[in-house]
């Protein structure tokens, strides 16, 4: 489970073909609180790359919905758990 479970917010396609996605729950934390990914496009492959693994604390947990992609390469998604404020989730960017 350290590459994550639970892959479902679909996924999100940059201009090189490389796809970006998160699982609601693994990785190797002991919260398995999920993971952000990356598919690294090589000709007819992918090769996963972990680009965070979700702490549960102020980063978040449990990582739902798909992400955007904006024209620098920054990602940005929301998690149900985790935050500063309750635990109520959080809206997080992973910046390349």
């Amino acid at each position: 489970m350290g590459d994550g479970v639970g892959p479902y917010g679909g996924l999100v396609a940059d201009s090189k073909g490389n796809l970006y996605g998160t699982t609601v729950q693994g990785g190797p934390n002991q919260c398995q609180c999920g993971i952000a990914y990356e598919l690294v496009r090589s000709g007819n492959s992918y090769t996963e790359r972990v680009l965070w693994n979700f702490t549960g604390g102020a980063d978040g947990g449990g990582p739902f919905g798909p992400m955007i992609l904006d024209g620098a390469g920054n990602l940005y998604g929301t998690a149900i758990s985790g935050g500063s404020s309750g635990a109520a989730g959080v809206v997080f960017e992973i910046s390349p």
